[in-house]
């Protein structure tokens, strides 16, 4: 069976263009993004809160970053890693900045809930973990995937 013509919408420029290899494709990174985010604040703040942890709210943002990178390369019809690491390296940012700020007013509590005191631990596994999660799910997420954008079929 032959492939079938490309149509505009297969065309670089649409929105349904696929991303050429080693370039980012923006758009999917930033839907990526906002799913991992929404995900993390949906389910990973209240378990937190009911759980008076933050490990939770680490642990749901890794598999909200996982199911981030995922989507990100279905959206760009790519298996390309780079997109699920720049969605982390977005989400690490905010969530870095969210934290200094929070402790430059003095509103986030030390240590933060689930953490002994002078504990670096947390710190040094979440984001490695995040590093890990983006890239994976970016990576799984575009399997099945031909070079080409479309998806495999068999038989």
């Amino acid at each position: 069976m032959t492939d079938p013509v490309p149509t505009d919408t297969d065309q670089p420029g649409t929105d349904n263009a696929v991303a050429p290899a080693g370039d980012f494709h923006w758009r999917a990174i930033w839907w990526g993004f906002g799913a991992s985010a929404a995900i993390t604040l949906i389910v990973g703040v209240p378990l937190m809160i009911v759980t008076d942890s933050i490990w939770w709210l680490a642990w749901v943002a890794v598999v909200g970053l996982f199911i981030g990178g995922a989507l990100a390369a279905r959206m760009a019809r790519t298996s390309e890693p780079l997109n699920g690491a720049m969605i982390a390296l977005l989400f690490f940012g905010v969530v870095a900045v969210g934290y200094l700020v929070g402790q430059a007013v003095e509103i986030l509590p030390d240590p933060l809930p689930g953490l002994a005191p002078d504990n670096s631990t947390f710190f040094f596994v979440w984001p490695l973990t995040q590093i890990i999660a983006g890239p994976l799910g970016s990576y799984i997420g575009g399997l099945g995937l031909r070079t080409d954008g479309r998806e495999e079929t068999t038989g």
